[in-house]
């Protein structure tokens, strides 16, 4: 009778460690996923901001090229005459 009870302690306590681990190894994930996600969003932040001021550094640079454009025109008409 005893032995039995000893079986049964046994194998509870390895089911409460065992859900032990798994709880840890859940809280794990989560914090894995969580951190994962956040590493994605910034990704993506960094991602928009890049093709904003590609965006924003070809409509500025865009008058000064057709500028320097029209003064390079204007220079080889006043060397051809």
């Amino acid at each position: 009778m005893e032995f039995e009870y000893l079986y049964f302690t046994v194998i509870i306590t390895t089911y409460k460690i065992e859900l032990i681990i798994f709880g840890h190894r859940l809280k794990d994930y989560h914090i894995n996923t969580h951190l994962g996600d956040r590493v994605s969003e910034i990704s993506n932040h960094f991602e928009k901001l890049h093709q904003f001021l590609i965006v924003e550094e070809h409509r500025l640079k865009k008058p000064l090229t057709i500028d320097q454009d029209i003064v390079k025109d204007n220079s080889n008409n006043v060397i051809d005459r």
